[in-house]
């Protein structure tokens, strides 16, 4: 299988597991997020894909929160949208 062929399923089965997770009504986390992967991988017959869904929880497993910004750096454009500023009425 090609890498973008790969990459895409990957993406498909995330975003298929997460779409379950909504349909649960539940709270989306990491750890919903691994354990509904790991029942989806339970109940596929495709080896292949199975390999891709190891791949998917791999990567969420070996995910480093630490790594993420919480506040992302803030740019120019910001500030039009801040709640400090209050708008000028005429």
């Amino acid at each position: 299988m090609k890498k973008p062929d790969s990459e895409r399923l990957k993406h498909e089965i995330t975003g298929l597991a997460v779409l379950e997770i909504l349909r649960m009504h539940t709270d989306v986390s990491l750890t919903v997020l691994i354990k509904q992967l790991r029942l989806m991988r339970a109940g596929e017959m495709d080896r292949t894909r199975k390999q891709l869904i190891d791949s998917v929880i791999n990567e969420f497993t070996n995910f480093n929160p630490d790594k993420i910004k919480i506040k992302p750096d803030r740019t120019i454009d910001e500030s039009d949208f801040s709640a400090s500023k209050k708008p000028k009425l005429h």
